[in-house]
């Protein structure tokens, strides 16, 4: 146990794993005495975490820990007390008086363990640290992820205090608060809310709007019923207003596009019907492509029929870029993926506009009709077999490529998940890396890019509880939520109580069909313009 105060890590760590190893209970006396007396702090935090190892740390150590005089000691004692304050009084009591700790880190780590706890003291402890920090996104962060239990108290608290409405700091932290009490579909606090935002007086009608936005985007990305209790009252009034706004900018074709497309993501608070009639002008071909692309985003999230064919209308002027996006949203839902079948089997829609790839996928749904329509395609579009389109394709790697014109056909067909000198989105992998395996490589890679995928690349599938399909690589995923990236660096988050299934397709998600888009000469091209890459 003494060599955990030793000055060479290595006879720390050795140590630490030696007694967690051997269990070895005899110790336990001597760790508790180094974690009040240890001259080194890194001694007193190896016993720590040798007490912990063993089953032996106790509330009355970790109160000395807590109270240690060095920060990195009290931090690592804030989060060790996690499992223990909800049944030690003395423990929870000290955690909540340590909001003013002189470290930063401290209270860091505070803020994210505060949500262990039970009872009124971590809620006022939340509360002092949203006083005083607001103006930190981190430690915004931190405070939501503990205010679960407190998200409408927390908040009705920080609208009471006149200072804090006021400050230039607080206006993300409240919506954030009003949002994820959307997200909690709690009856009680939702009215708790509309209720504070009554008393708001005339003046502060901007943080009114806020909150009430904020708090139907929580309420509208569950589909929760509560979203009516929003038709009544000033909250009713002030989202009205702000739809209509919405309605008025999102159309406004000489104003900002960042400020049309901030317009187009708050008419998803809104009904579809409400909102029909203005997505035909903003998917029209005239459109800023981030005022198409916002549209879409929105148009994906309603339910109706009525969607499909706005977008299969608005479809010959959009470019390819947009037409990623048309795509997800056209295949979100079942009843719209079978009338975008039923086009391409009648003729109405080009069979080519649809990636093979997605097409298996469809094959394989759980909805019997959309399945057999895809198989259906799939017998009779008779895809050439990858392995068949790479051969055909060998007599590009004798043709004399331009790189030139290689970067011109990167910029099309690969810059919307790769990066290259400036140029497209990060998403799949660097095939600056590719030079270094030689040509034959880089055209396996582009027509057959799912004989070898890296697990990081694969393309998954999600299906919502109310039967929305997304898909695209898992780019992010904590125990609550999961977040899926596609084409464009469009990215998608879902709560996993919102989630169905989600499964990986063992796809790659680069598409399968290049040979579309590039020919021999312009494949002799692009693996010039690779091979030039320093």
């Amino acid at each position: 146990a003494a060599l955990l105060a030793h000055d060479n890590a290595w006879h720390r760590e050795t140590a630490q794993r030696l007694i967690f190893e051997r269990q070895d209970t005899s110790v336990v006396q001597q760790l508790e005495q180094m974690v009040r007396s240890c001259d080194l702090p890194l001694g007193r935090l190896h016993a720590l975490y040798a007490l912990q190892g063993l089953g032996k740390l106790n509330a009355e150590t970790l109160l000395a820990a807590l109270r240690d005089a060095d920060p990195h000691v009290r931090r690592h004692a804030v989060r060790l007390s996690e499992d223990q304050a909800a049944t030690a009084p003395e423990l929870a009591a000290q955690l909540c008086a340590m909001t003013a700790d002189p470290d930063a880190e401290v209270r860091y780590q505070l803020a994210f363990s505060l949500g262990c706890l039970p009872g009124p003291g971590s809620e006022a402890a939340l509360l002092r640290l949203a006083r005083d920090h607001a103006h930190d996104r981190w430690m915004r962060l931190a405070i939501q992820s503990s205010s679960a239990k407190h998200a409408a108290a927390l908040l009705v608290a920080l609208l009471d205090d006149a200072a804090f409405r006021a400050a230039q700091s607080s206006s993300e932290l409240l919506a954030a608060l009003a949002r994820q009490v959307g997200l909690q579909q709690e009856e009680a606090e939702v009215v708790q809310l509309m209720q504070a935002v009554e008393r708001l007086a005339g003046a502060e009608a901007a943080l009114a709007r806020t909150l009430v936005a904020s708090l139907a985007e929580g309420l509208a990305a569950q589909q929760s019923p509560l979203a009516a209790l929003l038709n009544s009252g000033k909250s009713g009034e002030l989202l009205a207003r702000l739809l209509h706004d919405a309605q008025r900018l999102a159309v406004q074709d000489d104003a900002e596009p960042q400020a049309r497309v901030a317009a187009i993501s708050k008419l998803a608070l809104g009904t579809f019907d409400a909102t029909k009639e203005l997505y035909p002008t903003l998917l029209a071909s005239r459109q800023p492509q981030e005022v198409q692309l916002a549209a879409l985003q929105v148009l994906g999230r309603f339910d109706e029929a009525a969607v499909a064919e706005i977008i299969l209308e608005a479809w010959p002027g959009l470019t390819p870029r947009v037409r990623v996006a048309a795509t997800e949203a056209l295949l979100a839902r079942p009843d719209r993926a079978v009338l975008v079948l039923e086009a391409i089997d009648a003729g109405a829609f080009p069979s080519s506009e649809l990636e093979p790839a997605r097409l298996r996928l469809l094959a394989e749904h759980g909805d019997e009709r959309l399945r057999t329509l895809a198989q259906t395609l799939l017998q009779r579009l008779a895809l050439g077999r990858r392995q068949d389109v790479v051969a055909a394709y060998q007599h590009a790697l004798t043709l004399p490529g331009d790189a030139a014109r290689g970067k011109e056909v990167f910029k099309k067909v690969c810059a919307a998940c790769h990066r290259l000198e400036g140029v497209g989105f990060e998403i799949g992998p660097n095939l600056a890396t590719l030079k270094n395996r030689g040509p034959e490589t880089i055209l396996v890679n582009v027509l057959d890019p799912s004989r070898e995928v890296n697990p990081q690349y694969l393309n998954y599938v999600l299906t919502t509880t109310d039967g929305r399909v997304i898909t695209g690589l898992l780019a992010d995923e904590t125990a609550s939520s999961v977040t899926l990236k596609r084409a464009e660096n469009i990215s998608e988050t879902v709560l996993r109580v919102n989630i169905d299934e989600l499964r990986s397709s063992a796809l790659s998600l680069m598409p399968e069909g290049m040979e579309k888009d590039v020919d021999p000469q312009a494949m002799a091209d692009l693996i010039a313009y690779l091979l030039s890459l320093k």
